[in-house]
């Protein structure tokens, strides 16, 4: 698939469902949660790509495009760069070929992702980490597979995966089909836009009135920046905070369709995303933060939504235990029931029980989690520094309530560094 003039069409990705083994794409739940409908008066379905073999979707298209190679391009090997989870796609696609691969990952990948993907190729596969994020590892693999005419899969930028993801497309309306339900709008994760594109490429024919949206924090949108200039636009300095969706360069053949057919995109916060992903680990849903973008993102559209049918595309699970921590304290920032605080008070003797009682905290519902105390201070010869005060509480107007009394207190001077810090 590297004719590069060629437009997808609903029968190619048809096709390619036929062609998946069974042991590595799975029919995985499709269902519709109560308490989302409730709360955003809709009908919300989850579409639990989590629940694949790998874990993710990214199945789909390392094999639809790995399918379309010659013989000879497979014993060549292939090569991709990932994050981790187009990694783990090509890797099981190695070990079910049995063709050698080479794969790249950013240094920052999770080891989780890191072990699962050499696991996943069985001896067929050498993982190299480089760089610290994707676009450095892509240049790397790019670099290898010109020298030694190995075969590179991209991960969003090539005809087959596009064809590949857009099987998700596929299975969500026959599901929805066979339920004798119409679906109004489908919420996808963005990236690199292979999944997104691929989606709406097949609505786009199958199912007309169904719009298709991305789904990007506020801090990595290159496809929002991409189809607002109507051309490939290259992000400096995102965040890589959801690693699965950290893309400066989203992908020219993604871009093309997804500015053909219109399609919109949404934008959401981290905090409010990590707040989401607890929600659902608490519901029994254990996805990676990209995962729940499309979750996240009903937020932004409620008012859209009403009495409509939405399919949130839970596109991945494949999270760091290692992280979950992090993912709890920016939740608990975002809902302020968390705060992390500098402060100034007078350097003397007792200053400190001073400033304690000055605040009440005893007869508070907030509590202190985290303290550091600098005597000396800093560049203020007269002042002592609080170098680190985490608080927290259950109810947010109780910690609201506390930090207005802060301000109360003579002689001290406060900073919240909660955005800073975490």
């Amino acid at each position: 698939m590297e004719n590069q003039n060629r437009v997808i069409t609903a029968n190619d990705i048809e096709e390619a469902r036929k062609r998946y083994p069974p042991e590595l794409i799975h029919n995985t739940r499709l269902y519709e949660h109560q308490g989302l409908s409730e709360q955003f008066d809709a009908s919300i379905w989850l579409d639990r790509q989590d629940e694949q073999p790998i874990r993710s979707y990214k199945g789909r298209g390392a094999f639809t495009a790995a399918d379309a190679m010659t013989n000879e391009q497979l014993e060549k090997g292939l090569v991709c760069a990932s994050h981790g989870n187009h990694a783990q796609g090509v890797a099981v696609v190695c070990n079910h070929l049995e063709v050698k691969g080479t794969i790249f990952m950013p240094e920052t990948t999770p080891p989780i992702k890191v072990n699962a993907t050499q696991r996943r190729g069985n001896g067929y596969v050498e993982v190299r980490k480089v760089g610290d994020s994707y676009d450095e590892a892509d240049r790397n693999a790019l670099e290898f597979a010109s020298e030694t005419d190995a075969t590179f899969i991209h991960p969003f930028d090539d005809y087959g995966t596009v064809t590949g993801q857009g099987t998700v497309g596929l299975d969500i309306l026959q599901k929805m089909q066979e339920m004798g339900k119409s679906v109004d709008m489908v919420l996808a994760p963005g990236g690199g836009g292979g999944l997104s594109a691929g989606i709406a490429t097949y609505m786009n024919e199958r199912s007309p009135n169904t719009e298709v949206v991305v789904v990007e924090t506020t801090k990595s949108a290159a496809i929002t920046a991409s189809l607002e200039a109507q051309q490939v636009v290259t992000r400096d300095n995102i965040s890589h905070f959801v690693e699965s969706t950290a893309v400066q360069t989203p992908g020219k053949i993604p871009i093309e369709i997804l500015s053909r057919l219109g399609i919109k995109t949404v934008t959401v916060d981290e905090g409010s995303l990590c707040n989401t992903w607890c929600e659902m680990f608490d519901d029994g849903v254990v996805a990676e933060l990209a995962g729940v973008l499309s979750i996240n993102a009903l937020n932004e559209v409620q008012n859209l939504i009403r009495g409509k049918v939405v399919v949130c595309v839970i596109s991945g699970g494949n999270v760091d235990r290692d992280d979950i921590p992090m993912f709890t304290r920016r939740a608990n920032a975002f809902k302020r029931t968390m705060v992390i605080l500098r402060l100034s008070i007078p350097a003397r003797s007792g200053s400190l029980l001073d400033f304690l009682d000055n605040t009440g905290i005893r007869e508070t519902g907030v509590n202190i989690d985290r303290f550091e105390f600098d005597k000396l201070g800093d560049h203020e010869p007269d002042k002592s520094t609080i170098r680190r005060m985490d608080l927290s509480a259950n109810d947010p107007e109780d910690l609201s309530a506390f930090l207005e009394k802060l301000k109360g207190v003579p002689n001290c001077r406060v900073e919240d560094i909660t955005d800073q810090e975490i």
